[in-house]
């Protein structure tokens, strides 16, 4: 499937019980040169899974989801090396979860979401990563990225240096606190 400027796709799930769980697959996911679209999560407590995720330089992609009542949430996984990942991915939603080594290796990824999931070194290449997420978040996991990483807004806490990238990576600050762990915890 392919978004053009504007374009908004929805992603529903049927109703399940309370207690079920789907998954989403969707092979490819991509969005015109130079455009800016929106995808929709509106299911909860089901993971989505998109095998190439493509968004060209200069191409944004806004993934936005739902929260019900009791707190469940939606999962975005990119469970594969996204080689077609070359603008910015905003996420604005629940869970990401990046679980390979290598996922992303260029682009931009904008997190203000929930949870975030990373394997160590899922993170590589050029890629930017951003947060924009008024909540506490807590860099667990170690990452070689070299653009940079972008603070917006919320608390990033860290306790190695290589959990905010490459030894090269700036950090570009446009708000938002760095803070760092020193109980080692």
């Amino acid at each position: 499937m392919t978004l053009g400027d504007g374009s908004t796709f929805g992603l529903q799930s049927s109703v399940h019980g309370p207690n079920d769980s789907t998954t989403i697959n969707y092979d490819r996911v991509a969005v015109d040169a130079g455009a800016a679209a929106t995808v929709r999560f509106s299911h909860v407590r089901r993971t989505t899974t998109i095998g190439d995720l493509a968004i060209p330089a200069g191409s944004t992609v806004t993934a936005t989801g739902t929260v019900n009542s009791g707190g469940e949430v939606t999962t975005l996984a990119l469970a594969t090396p996204q080689a077609n990942l070359h603008g910015t991915l905003e996420l604005t939603f629940g869970r990401l979860s990046l679980p390979n080594a290598g996922t992303l290796t260029d682009g931009t990824l904008m997190w203000s979401g929930g949870a975030l999931a990373l394997t160590t070194n899922s993170l590589t290449g050029t890629t930017k990563f951003g947060y924009n997420n008024g909540n506490q978040n807590a860099l667990t996991t170690l990452q070689d990225y070299t653009g940079g990483t972008i603070f917006k807004s919320g608390v990033v806490t860290f306790t190695n240096d290589n959990q905010l990238g490459g030894a090269t990576a700036p950090l570009i600050f446009d708000g938002g606190t760095l803070r760092v762990n020193t109980s080692g915890a």
